[in-house]
């Protein structure tokens, strides 16, 4: 059985109106995919310190993930998910790019209903 780990990470802009479609920004890969890797024999947290490592340049005891999600994707594979959001913070991504609503909805990404819904949970907008 695989186990794949997956990073739900937002910035928001303290200085937006929640409502305001600017106000989160959410990070894609470059492929526009959210960050993840299997845990082969690591535990989760080893998972995600990978992911931070390869995307990121703060520490990753900034981020304080919270375990968000659980599912079964395939016959022989899970998902953990997991999400975090903070203020933002210029240049804090090495790789991929920070994208807000407009930008989702002008570029055409789609958002998995999966990963849709448990942003929603956490009071993002999703458009």
């Amino acid at each position: 059985m695989k186990v794949k780990v997956t990073l739900l990470f937002t910035q928001y802009d303290r200085q937006l109106c929640m409502t305001d479609f600017s106000h989160i920004n959410i990070f894609f890969t470059d492929s526009f995919k959210f960050p993840s890797c299997y845990l082969g024999s690591k535990h989760p947290e080893e998972a995600l310190e990978k992911i931070y490592a390869e995307n990121f340049l703060t520490d990753q005891s900034w981020f304080c993930p919270q375990l968000s999600g659980f599912r079964k994707t395939d016959l022989d594979e899970h998902e953990i998910v997991y999400s975090s959001s903070r203020p933002i913070i210029p240049n804090l991504n090495k790789t991929g790019q920070f994208k807000n609503m407009i930008d989702i909805t002008s570029q055409e990404i789609e958002i998995e209903p999966y990963y849709e819904q448990l942003l929603r949970l956490h009071n993002f907008i999703i458009i």
